[in-house]
């Protein structure tokens, strides 16, 4: 299970974050509310992360992933990521 939400100096914005399996496969999208919160569920498995907010270059850009963007998830694993949209 992927899990985010608000950092220290960080503003919350709405968007979407996916993961997509690194050796191929079923992209996962979820959408990230107004607070920045979030939650995937996924089998254990090697993903990169990736994250997009209208807010930022019209949903257009991707933002950054920390820690980052591989992950692995292994049974019964929850982490915790922070996408981060540079806003200017």
């Amino acid at each position: 299970m992927l899990s985010g939400g608000e950092i220290a100096a960080s503003r919350p914005v709405r968007g979407t974050v996916k993961a997509q399996p690194v050796a191929g496969g079923a992209v996962t999208e979820v959408s990230v509310s107004d607070d920045g919160r979030f939650e995937i569920r996924l089998r254990p498995g090697d993903y990169k992360l990736t994250g997009t907010s209208p807010l930022f270059g019209s949903g257009g850009y991707e933002c950054f992933v920390n820690p980052p963007p591989n992950v692995t998830i292994g049974d019964s694993t929850a982490i915790a990521v922070t996408v981060e949209c540079p806003m200017g």
